[in-house]
């Protein structure tokens, strides 16, 4: 019954509904090894900062989502100079530095930084999910992920908002109508990448790793793409047809 009532529990958290905010809200922070942070600051220097607001005890989604953004943000802060800045912070004002600390060596996360107080962003970003996470970035100060929960078909949108944050990439607000169902599946994948919903005309495929460099370009209409003989990390799969124009990032493991 306790097992039943859990689910019903999380469900209800993270499906409810919220009041997506465009601009962040400053904050200045102590984290738990005693330095100053000005969120405003940070994003003004260049960096992209990703707030995790976590529950520790029983919430094995926040540990999970950790797990599923951490190799995503070591691809990206090897080849940007370490602008991510990735934090962790106690959702509800309540959690000592010791067990934020506790719970980061005990999970194996490797957050860059920890604070105790994240109420002020909770309320500000639209209630508690498990766990809430947002991505914020440029002078303009910008949110470009606010969401709750996060599972692995997660991963290509949190990747797309790094790269939003970071300047490499500008959002697409709207794709035509008739080319938006276009997707690739599985993501991450291991050997092959299929290329759904994609029409019948000719098409090229080219592969960019996290570097920008040209890894494969190839020409046809085989919408399966073998993808085994690529190293481990993040990757962008752009389609190009006489009809249509796609790009997603997907992460090879």
């Amino acid at each position: 019954m306790k097992h039943i009532f859990y689910i019903l529990t999380l469900i209800l958290i993270t499906t409810v509904s919220y009041t997506q905010v465009t601009t962040a809200e400053n904050w200045t922070k102590t984290d738990c090894e005693g330095t100053e942070h000005t969120l405003f600051t940070e994003l003004d220097a260049g960096n992209v900062v990703i707030m995790e607001l976590v529950m520790l005890d029983g919430c094995v989604p926040c540990i999970n989502a950790a797990h599923l953004m951490q190799p995503i943000i070591d691809q990206y802060n090897t080849n940007f100079e370490n602008r991510i800045k990735w934090y962790t912070m106690g959702y509800n004002d309540t959690y000592t530095c010791e067990a934020l600390i506790t719970w980061k060596s005990d999970n194996e996360i490797n957050c860059a930084s920890q604070f105790e107080e994240g109420a002020d962003q909770i309320e500000y970003y639209g209630g508690m999910g498990m766990p809430t996470i947002v991505i914020v970035g440029r002078n303009t100060h910008k949110v470009y992920f606010n969401e709750f929960g996060f599972v692995p078909a997660d991963t290509v949108a949190f990747a797309e908002a790094i790269e939003y944050a970071l300047g490499i990439a500008e959002p697409v607000s709207v794709i035509e109508e008739k080319f938006k169902n276009i997707s690739i599946t599985p993501n991450p994948a291991s050997e092959f990448i299929h290329i759904t919903d994609l029409r019948n005309s000719p098409f090229t495929l080219t592969i960019i790793n996290a570097n920008g460099a040209i890894i494969q370009t190839m020409e046809g209409s085989n919408r399966d793409l073998d993808v085994r003989s690529l190293p481990n990390g993040l990757y962008f799969l752009k389609v190009l047809s006489q009809e249509s124009y796609y790009s997603t990032p997907f992460v090879k493991n």
